[in-house]
């Protein structure tokens, strides 16, 4: 799986900077890339603090990755869910089919012992 970030800052008074980040995905199975989700991070300036533009950058893009990961996990896990059904659902398959097989076997070869 690929992941690919973009995101701006914006910077209200000194005081609060905001992170928008938007994440991409790549499943590499031959899908395009797609928008997974856009999420925002904010950072404030504690009244005691001296303002650090780096900082509250850093700051606000963290708190934008923790939450655009914890959409990236949700998204794993509903497709390993969907994955585990799928499976559940092509081995109930696959033993009717291979039922299906056993039998015209047997049909075919009773078939050739009366010939």
């Amino acid at each position: 799986m690929k992941l690919r970030f973009e995101n701006s800052f914006e910077t209200y008074s000194n005081k609060v900077t905001k992170c928008n980040l938007v994440m991409y995905i790549n499943d590499l199975l031959g899908t395009p890339e797609q928008k997974l989700c856009e999420v925002t991070g904010i950072s404030k300036l504690h009244p005691d603090d001296e303002w650090d533009e780096i900082l509250g950058k850093r700051i606000a893009e963290s708190r934008a990755l923790i939450k655009a990961r914890k959409v990236l996990n949700r998204f794993i896990k509903i497709g390993i869910a969907e994955e585990k059904t799928i499976i559940k659902v092509l081995e109930s398959e696959l033993k009717k089919h291979t039922l299906k097989l056993d039998n015209e076997i047997a049909h075919l070869n009773s078939l050739i012992k009366n010939e």
